[in-house]
C-alpha cells in the first residue's frame, strides 16, 4: 500500500474532526442558553458544557495522535476543524431552534417587560433572555425580521414621531 501525502491526511483529518468539534460548539452553547428564553433540551442544558469540553478534548487527542504522520500539516487540519466546525455548529442550531415561533416568543417576552420597564428595561432584560451572541448566528433575513418587530418596544418615541 502506498503511504498518503500527509496533506491528504491533513485534510481528511480536519473534515473529519470538524463535525465533533461543531457538535461539540453546540452542545457548549446549549449550556449557555440554560437561564435564557431561548429553547434546549433538558440534558444539554445541564450538561452540554461539560460533554463539549470534553468532546474537544478528544478531537485534540486524536489530532495530535498524528503528529508524527502530518507534522507541520497538523495546523492546517485545526483550522479547518475549528472553521467548518463552527459552520456545522451554526447549521444545526439554525435547523433545530430559528423558526418563527422563536421571534414570536422573543417578542412577546420584550412586550411583557415593556409594560412594566420601559424601552431601557426591555433592552437590559432581552440581553440576557435572548443573548446578543445567539441572535447574531441566526440568518440575516431572521435578524431583520426580528429587529422590525421589537422597534416599536425598544424605541416607541421614534416610531409614534413618523407616523
Amino acid at each position: 500500500m502506498t503511504k498518503l501525502h500527509p496533506l491528504i491526511v491533513s485534510l481528511f483529518l480536519g473534515l473529519l474532526l470538524s463535525l465533533l468539534w461543531g457538535i461539540a460548539a453546540w452542545l457548549k452553547w446549549q449550556h449557555m442558553k440554560d437561564d435564557t428564553i431561548l429553547p434546549t433540551g433538558a440534558f444539554t442544558a445541564r450538561h452540554g458544557g461539560t460533554i463539549g469540553y470534553l468532546t474537544n478534548a478528544v478531537c485534540i487527542g486524536i489530532a495530535l495522535s498524528f503528529i508524527g504522520t502530518i507534522k507541520g500539516w497538523l495546523i492546517l487540519s485545526g483550522a479547518i476543524t475549528i472553521f467548518i466546525g463552527g459552520w456545522h455548529a451554526t447549521f444545526l442550531e439554525r435547523k433545530l431552534y430559528c423558526n418563527n415561533d422563536q421571534i414570536e416568543t422573543i417578542v412577546l417576552a420584550a412586550k411583557e417587560y415593556g409594560r412594566f420597564s420601559g424601552p431601557n428595561g426591555v433592552a437590559e432584560v432581552l440581553a440576557q433572555v435572548a443573548p446578543k451572541w445567539w441572535l447574531k448566528l441566526m440568518p440575516k433575513a431572521w435578524q431583520q425580521e426580528l429587529r422590525i418587530k421589537l422597534q416599536p418596544i425598544l424605541l416607541p418615541d421614534q416610531e409614534s414621531g413618523s407616523s
